[in-house]
């Protein structure tokens, strides 16, 4: 290396040395329940079926692993081919009362519930089946994330909570 190149790398080393590595976007979460904060949720189509989902970015609250993402896909109101799946609605319907959201009676009330589930602070189970990670939405911590994380966040007893009741 040049001299002139040894002086620039020199100029970067204190930087170098105090910045952490990135995360590997590729990396998944390990199976495990965690304390998850719901940024984003939306009604989409997938595309590569005709199926209709709600895509759903969550974040990490607390822990090893807390600011990671996971992006779920897991509730649906139609199978691969289009047609409406009560069997999926049903967990969806689950899944929003769970949030306390409710039980939506109709596809409106299925809209009303996506737009306010941003912010939902939950615990969920991530599952590893094959090459697919699914996310088991498991007991509502708190329906407003920015009031819970700007207090002292009650995790410890919250995750306890849930591994005494077998979840």
């Amino acid at each position: 290396m040049s001299s002139e190149m040894d002086k620039l790398l020199d100029a970067c080393n204190d930087t170098f040395e105090n910045t952490a590595a990135a995360p590997d976007v590729g990396a998944k979460l390990p199976e495990g329940e965690y304390i998850f904060c719901i940024n984003d949720a939306e009604i989409c189509k997938s595309k590569s079926s005709e199926r209709i989902h709600i895509k759903m970015e969550c974040q990490v609250a607390d822990g090893e692993y807390e600011s990671w993402k996971h992006w779920s896909y897991d509730l649906r109101f139609t199978d691969s081919g289009g047609a409406p799946d009560s069997m999926a609605m049903g967990y969806f319907k689950l899944a929003c009362q769970t949030l306390g959201l409710g039980t939506p009676g109709s596809m409106e009330d299925a809209r009303a519930c996506v737009q306010k589930m941003p912010n939902r602070v939950f615990i969920g189970q991530i599952v590893q089946s094959g090459d697919f990670t699914n996310m088991r939405i498991r007991r509502l911590v708190h329906e407003n994330s920015v009031v819970w994380v700007g207090a002292d966040k009650p995790m410890p007893d919250e995750a306890n909570r849930a591994n005494d009741a077998g979840w």
